[in-house]
């Protein structure tokens, strides 16, 4: 059980644990679910760190269109896994996508984005009075 706040004990045996559940996203324990950590980059920049372990830097795909930045990942399972040998099966495979919305004047040119041991970096400008329409942004 995943807490916003840590307790050291549970009062009336959890009966905090549905006001936990519902901060958390919907299908976090089902599907794969991309954490992101969002914060100021100085006085011109936002910094977004997306954790995707396991996932393949050409299997993550960056867009900014009407004023969403868009991160997808596809997480793709082995073709030659025999799914009959398996005792158990926990890692996780699918898709998952998260979006953010950082303004309509912001350059998709202008972001920078780079891939390393499972952390995606997204540097982002402040409002430059640019114009985002669709464009893919490469990863570095």
């Amino acid at each position: 059980m995943k807490n916003i706040v840590p307790r050291r004990f549970k009062l009336g045996g959890g009966l905090l644990d549905g006001f936990d559940s519902f901060f958390r996203p919907v299908f976090e324990d089902n599907d794969l679910y991309m954490r992101c950590d969002v914060r100021e980059d100085g006085d011109d920049a936002f910094l977004i760190e997306a954790e995707l372990p396991g996932i393949a830097k050409e299997n993550i795909d960056i867009s900014l269109k009407e004023g969403y930045l868009t991160i997808s990942a596809v997480k793709k399972e082995s073709a030659d896994a025999n799914t009959d040998s398996y005792i158990r099966r926990e890692i996780k495979y699918g898709s998952s996508s998260r979006s953010f919305f950082i303004g309509y004047n912001v350059d998709e040119k202008d972001i920078v984005a780079s891939f390393d041991n499972g952390i995606l970096k997204l540097s982002i400008p402040k409002d430059k009075g640019g114009k985002n329409d669709g464009k893919k942004i490469l990863i570095n």
